[in-house]
């Protein structure tokens, strides 16, 4: 098997840490998945994008032909192939709708005074 940087593969997940998942590919390679490489916003618990024995693509960052071991990345993968071989579909990231955000946005004035208002009444009691 002959792998290059740049390269977006399949590999299957070993093992995760908190600060990693560790991941084996064809031709007996390894790999790091580092946190950072994950997404482009905060990742808490690696276990919600993925988990033992899950096949996901990752793209190659760098490669140590000695050692058979790359470091890889899940943000540098279009988003649309990111998760095409995942095995484990409820742990798939479900998409943030914008839309969500701005219906929040409109009532939230509205909640903060109802809260502050219920806060002084309960005050006076």
């Amino acid at each position: 098997m002959n792998y290059n940087v740049g390269d977006i593969v399949i590999g299957k997940v070993k093992e995760v840490k908190p600060y990693a998942a560790f991941l084996s590919f064809d031709g007996g390679y390894s790999g790091l998945l580092h946190i950072s490489e994950i997404s482009d916003g905060f990742v808490k618990d690696i276990e919600l994008y993925t988990s033992c024995d899950d096949e996901i693509k990752v793209k190659i960052l760098q490669i140590d032909q000695h050692t058979k071991f790359m470091r890889v990345s899940l943000k540098q993968v279009p988003e649309q192939e990111r998760y095409s071989t995942h095995q484990n579909t409820k742990r798939r990231i479900p998409k943030i709708d914008k839309e969500e955000f701005i219906i929040l946005k409109e009532h939230l004035d509205e909640w903060i005074d109802k809260t502050y208002e219920e806060a002084i009444k309960k005050e006076q009691k």
